[in-house]
């Protein structure tokens, strides 16, 4: 059986939105003379009316922001700035979330600035290829990670991650970029 073909003025005409105070329906007809037009409705008596003054608010400072120049006891009494971030915690980290990519349940865009451009491509590229499953109820695991420091700044690392259907071992390799840790190789298997 072959499904009716409907002509053009046989389809049924949208809905009209619905109405409300601050949206009212267009008029059909011209305004009838002497009416006014409608106005916005006032809040209920009782209710205060807020209005902010950004300028009177005293939270803002409008002066401009001179920068202080710390002394010299105080350099020396402030706490060791850590240079990056621990290697470990990362790796637990960034194969999680990109288990998380690979799963459906995470965008890819939102690791971007932690992956080299090399690798987001080919991630991009991965997942343009899978199927769009539906994602997964159970968030992935980490059950374990190991690192190995290759070089001062550069760091493998594999991590097991456990999602509801198995477990899976992911290789990273991490570099530093700019003072933080960059993703320039994955393996999952």
């Amino acid at each position: 059986m072959e499904p009716e073909e409907i002509e053009p003025s046989e389809s049924p005409a949208p809905l009209p939105p619905a109405a409300s105070p601050f949206h009212p329906l267009p008029r059909l007809f011209p305004p009838e003379p002497g009416e006014r037009p409608p106005t916005l409705p006032l809040p209920p008596a009782g209710l205060p009316v807020l209005r902010w003054d950004l300028r009177a608010d005293q939270r803002w400072d409008w002066a401009p922001r001179q920068r202080r120049i710390p002394t010299d006891a105080e350099l020396e009494n402030a706490p060791p700035v850590p240079e990056v971030f621990d290697p470990l915690v990362w790796s637990r980290n960034i194969a999680r979330i990109i288990f998380d990519i690979l799963g459906g349940r995470r965008d890819l865009n939102s690791v971007r600035r932690w992956l080299d451009p090399h690798l987001y491509t080919r991630l991009r590229a991965r997942l343009a290829a899978m199927p769009d499953d539906p994602p997964a109820s159970m968030a992935a695991r980490v059950r374990s990670a190991r690192i190995c420091q290759l070089t001062e700044h550069v760091v493998e690392s594999s991590v097991v991650i456990e999602d509801q259907r198995r477990c899976r071992a992911v290789a990273l390799r991490m570099e530093i970029f700019r003072g933080r840790w960059r993703l320039t190789a994955l393996e999952v298997a």
